[in-house]
């Protein structure tokens, strides 16, 4: 309705609409359906902006204008740009790959009946996958090194564009930066600097947004406050403060957001649908679909509070005090400022940190794999942006072991009962390699023919490997092509890009197609696969997530089983999965036992 729209309206109109986030309302014929979950959103966002003025239209076209200028700067750099020696490598690396990749993947030549015939062919073909991989890899570190490189180049200045406009920019920019697998190391290198290089609001425009929102300055309020922020985010950003002598954390919304949220998004949205439309291989209009009908939550600070306390007692029930969510101060809590108990800690991925503090980095891994699989699996209600500044880790006083800190609540999805319970049933799928399962689910979900897209890009592991593990589960293989996943390489890395890249319109047919949920989980995913990268990869969490999917079921029919029958037709049930249950939990162990075996051998 809105992009349908747009031609009968003035664009000075538009731009004085958009700056103020009025647009949908100001236009909206009485044939229009009821408001939607995203347009009641939209409208929350609207509560928060400032009225219409002239600033604010030309503040809007400035921003926008930055956003079309680099760009189509970006588009020129690539089209036209001069390409390097080691640039021509590279290509030439990836086409090889390419090459290789299909050949592999391709259904073998129906002359060749004999069975182990079949099996060398194929055994040669994903050798040359992994030759090509590593030849990839190693020209790509040698043109990473090359300032002048246009992917760095052009990273450079998206995070220009980023840092100068902040707010959403930045969120969006912070998860690209995670997406490993999906961009070039120069993109991820670049674009993780933005974690730290985030905008901070003077304090005077904190104190006077103290002042509007809990009706008093800073200083009437607290004990002590802290001139200087602590940490600035995209949305706001973190000062300390005294309160009974009781330290706090005061996390104060950027001014500039609310009132740039709307026309920044609006103009994202425009702008990526074009290049989808006119620049072959970008596909990444669903990492705006995604954050454009969450952004208005994240700006809410009491929807925040809700959901920092339903997580503490859900996650401190389960993991004592292995995790710690910081406590809400209820009564200095609104919708632009929230305060919190402080907690410290050291960011999840800081290795030279966790070194000095002696905290074993597989732990840490683990700790952070167990929480998130827990909150997917079991209880349905996830932290979807788990990125390193979210994840803070310290030493447990008691056992000396890591402790998590988890911070940043605006973002959280609850799944449908439903939906958790199909997630994991592919999941405990893809770990056994049962493809029949995997087929199942990913067809329920939407996926038609790509079902094993939608594996692979769960996992961010090739659909071969979930056939070699299947091998190995029925003794047909000792281990092969199977990976344990904490050994990835750089080839393994360059290997999953290239996948990506061939399959790129699938992958966006595909994420059109599944439920928001699965994307919402795709994006958090992403963010913990990155954190696990940056520990070394010390965990399978294939595993973990696994043995939590059979926790998760048998949770389930634990709860809901039985309604409506005797007292023995609930205990035969209640037996029945828990046989299920045990025997699901000794094919795990025992596959990825043979898989760690096979790999070590």
């Amino acid at each position: 309705m809105l992009l349908s729209r747009m031609h009968r309206v003035p664009i000075t109109a538009l731009a004085a609409s958009i700056a103020a986030g009025s647009f949908h309302t100001a236009h909206a014929d009485s044939s229009d359906p009821a408001p939607t979950q995203q347009s009641s959103l939209s409208a929350r966002g609207r509560a928060q902006q400032q009225p219409i003025t002239l600033a604010t239209s030309v503040e809007f076209v400035q921003r926008a204008s930055s956003l079309v200028s680099t760009v189509g700067g970006i588009v020129y750099l690539y089209k036209f740009g001069e390409e390097s020696h080691l640039e021509r490598e590279v290509r030439r690396a990836s086409t090889k790959l390419a090459k290789a990749q299909e050949d592999y993947t391709e259904e073998g030549d129906e002359k060749v009946v004999d069975a182990q015939q079949r099996h060398s062919i194929k055994k040669q073909q994903r050798d040359e996958v992994l030759r090509a991989s590593e030849e990839l890899a190693l020209v790509e570190e040698q043109n990473f090194q090359d300032p002048h490189n246009k992917h760095r180049m052009a990273a450079g200045r998206l995070k220009e564009l980023c840092v100068m406009n902040g707010g959403c920019y930045v969120k969006i920019g912070q998860h690209l930066a995670n997406l490993d697998y999906l961009l070039p190391q120069e993109y991820t290198d670049e674009l993780s600097s933005l974690y730290a290089n985030t905008p901070r609001t003077p304090l005077a425009e904190v104190r006077e947004i103290i002042r509007e929102e809990l009706g008093s300055y800073p200083e009437d309020l607290f004990d002590e406050f802290s001139a200087e922020p602590i940490a600035s985010a995209s949305l706001a950003q973190v000062h300390t403060a005294f309160l009974g002598g009781r330290k706090v954390a005061v996390k104060v919304q950027h001014p500039s957001v609310g009132r740039t949220a709307f026309g920044d998004i609006f103009v994202m949205t425009k702008i990526v649908r074009y290049l989808e439309r006119f620049v072959e291989g970008f596909t990444f209009g669903w990492l705006v679909d995604e954050i454009a009908p969450q952004l208005f939550l994240e700006l809410d600070f009491e929807n925040e509070a809700q959901n920092g306390r339903k997580a503490k007692k859900i996650l401190e029930k389960e993991f004592g005090d292995r995790v710690v969510v910081p406590g809400v101060v209820g009564e200095l809590t609104k919708k632009k400022v929230l305060t919190m108990d402080w907690e410290g800690g050291l960011e999840a991925t800081d290795i030279e940190g966790l070194e000095r503090e002696g905290l074993d980095k597989g732990q840490v891994a683990r700790l952070v794999s167990e929480v998130f699989c827990y909150q997917v699996f079991q209880e349905g209600f996830v932290h979807c942006d788990p990125h390193p500044a979210n994840l803070m880790v310290r030493t447990n006083s008691r056992t000396g072991r890591p402790q998590l800190v988890l911070v940043d609540h605006g973002l959280y999805k609850t799944l449908g009962e439903d939906f958790r319970l199909d997630y994991c049933d592919l999941w405990l799928g893809i770990a056994l390699a049962d493809i029949a399962e995997i087929k199942r689910v990913c067809l329920k979900m939407g996926s038609g023919k790509m079902f094993p897209l939608l594996a692979a890009m769960l996992t961010a592991r090739p659909f071969d490997e979930i056939l070699d593990r299947a091998a190995v589960s029925k003794g047909k293989k000792k281990g092969g092509a199977v990976e344990d996943q904490s050994g990835q390489s750089k080839g393994n890395n360059s290997m999953i890009r290239m996948y990506a890249m061939r399959y790129v319109k699938e992958i966006a047919i595909l994420l059109d197609s599944v439920p928001r949920e699965l994307c919402l989980l795709l994006k958090m995913q992403d963010c913990i696969r990155h954190i696990d990268s940056a520990l070394g990869k010390p965990v399978n969490t294939l595993e973990v997530s696994a043995l939590r999917a059979n926790v998760g079921k048998l949770q389930h029919a634990m709860k809901e089983g039985g309604r409506g029958k005797g007292g023995w037709g609930r205990l035969v049930l209640r037996v029945r999965e828990r046989v299920r249950y045990w025997w699901s939990w000794w094919r795990i162990r025992g596959l990825f036992f043979a898989i760690r075996k096979s790999v070590k051998a």
